[in-house]
């Protein structure tokens, strides 16, 4: 009977740089293997792939490899990302391989398909998917970074002003001019909503083709320093090959001005408004600002929806009287201190009825454990069944199949009841938190300056809902209700 021969495999992808496994240094370590198993090198027919990932399943000379099993006893391959990265692929041929009586020999790995140690291995490859993945993702990042580190431009979104052309960023004629007019109108001291609203007046649409501008995509575009001829990457910033179209000192100015007003955005984050961040607006959501009614020296303070000043968005919601509304929650909160218990009892008492089912989760959960357990330590008995020829591979499968199938089922159920029983220690925690908080807040208050008993109130109140009647307290798990004293000219006063 004549002798089958064996096939060499050899695949590179010259994208990856990796001139460490090079088609001439794997035929040389697939000569050296073949020598040590007495196979001569003119019964070895040598399949080379330049230039192919390994997730491409439709590699020219892999294919005409497998569709000639019937020639071969055995493939041998430097290292079996070589021969597939795709875990999946890789079951799927070796499943064809078997079929062919074939086996597959990894230089690298010291793998031979022929024994059973071989085998075995083989299939413990499938639990190491993540990290194949993830090893992948690094080159991947590594090759990335390297590639913009040499000023190219690595794909993905093209940023507006500019388009794509052989790979390359070249200045777009028309959307160009829109990013010169953006950071001229900033540099000139117009805010990302005034500019917005300039371009929809324009007819301008925005980089995602709508008529709306959203002020983000203002302010991300004068960040962007690929304007100036630069590219970002990984949190660092390259001098890049495309032309950049914006003056560098139009750039500088423009983040000298973001840095300002972030400052200014800072401190208000801290502002004196005692509920600044804590009152939405009922109509569109947005967050309500202060605004100043009347002359300077006798200025009311009040509490306004930005869509009443905006041409794009607009929005009627009720104004509210700052220090009115002030001074009732405050109020509130003092009254609440002598009786804190009292606004959380009906959460208490579901909570404690919550509890009495404690017990029951927490055996629920030991049990849920002890099933994953079993489950895991059947997949591994599974894989010495089948090392010991007691089970065949479609078997294998289907037992595999099965076992994930029910692992994942566990560990959803599992997930499931240790959030429960984890939200219902917080909430006991979290009440218990807020009523001492509570029980304090008039001697804390007492002591403490502006911001301090802004913060205070923060550390309170979720947020303050408006209603017909007055305004609604979220205490996180409770709610107060405060009623309007009057409602003249659409400014609410408590």
């Amino acid at each position: 009977m004549k002798q089958k021969r064996m096939a060499g495999y050899i695949r590179v992808s010259r994208i990856r740089n990796d001139e460490a496994i090079s088609p001439e240094n794997q035929k040389e370590k697939i000569l050296l293997q073949a020598k040590l198993l007495g196979i001569p090198e003119d019964r070895i027919d040598f399949y080379i792939d330049l230039d192919y990932s390994g997730k491409d399943t439709n590699r020219p000379e892999f294919q005409r490899m497998m569709s000639s099993l019937h020639l071969y006893s055995s493939i041998i391959v430097y290292k079996l990302s070589r021969f597939s990265r795709s875990t999946v692929d890789f079951h799927q041929n070796i499943t064809r391989l078997e079929k062919a009586n074939v086996n597959l020999i990894s230089v690298t790995e010291n793998i031979d398909t022929s024994t059973p140690v071989g085998r075995l291995i083989r299939n413990i490859i499938v639990d190491f998917a993540q990290f194949e993945r993830e090893v992948i993702s690094e080159q991947v990042s590594d090759n990335m970074h390297l590639n913009a580190s040499q000023g190219n431009w690595n794909g993905g979104t093209v940023p507006y002003g500019y388009k794509a052309v052989d790979k390359k960023l070249v200045v777009d004629p028309v959307t160009s001019e829109v990013v010169k007019k953006i950071f001229e109108m900033f540099a000139e001291g117009y805010g990302a909503n005034v500019i917005r609203n300039e371009l929809f007046r324009l007819g301008i649409k925005s980089p995602s083709d709508n008529t709306f501008w959203h002020k983000n995509t203002i302010l991300n575009i004068i960040k962007n320093p690929v304007y100036i001829g630069k590219l970002q990457y990984g949190g660092k910033v390259y001098d890049a090959e495309h032309e950049g179209f914006i003056p560098i000192e139009l750039w500088e100015t423009c983040q000298k001005i973001l840095k300002r007003r972030s400052e200014t955005a800072s401190r208000s984050v801290s502002s004196e408004h005692l509920l600044s961040g804590l009152i939405k607006c009922p109509k569109c959501g947005r967050n309500l600002n202060i605004r100043y009614n009347g002359r300077s020296d006798n200025a009311v303070r009040r509490y306004v929806c930005p869509g009443r000043n905006d041409s794009v968005i607009p929005c009627d919601c009720i104004i509210i009287d700052a220090d009115s509304i002030e001074k009732s929650i405050v109020e509130k909160l003092h009254q609440l201190a002598k009786i804190p218990e009292t606004i959380f009892q009906s959460r208490k008492a579901a909570n404690s009825l919550m509890l009495v089912d404690n017990n029951a989760l927490q055996e629920q959960e030991k049990q849920l454990k002890k099933e994953l357990a079993k489950v895991r330590q059947s997949m591994k008995e599974m894989f010495f069944l089948y090392n010991d020829k007691k089970i065949t591979i479609d078997q294998l499968e289907m037992m595999n199949t099965e076992y994930l199938e029910r692992e994942k089922a566990i560990k959803k159920q599992l997930e499931e009841v240790e959030q429960i029983l984890a939200d219902q220690q917080a909430a006991h925690t979290n009440i218990a938190r807020l009523e001492r908080m509570i029980l304090e807040f008039p001697v804390n208050w007492a002591h403490a300056d502006r911001q301090e008993g802004r913060n205070l109130i923060n550390s309170l109140i979720k947020e303050i809902r408006i209603s017909d009647s007055g305004i609604v307290l979220d205490l996180y798990y409770s709610t107060v209700e405060i009623k309007v004293r009057e409602i003249h000219r659409s400014v609410m006063k408590f």
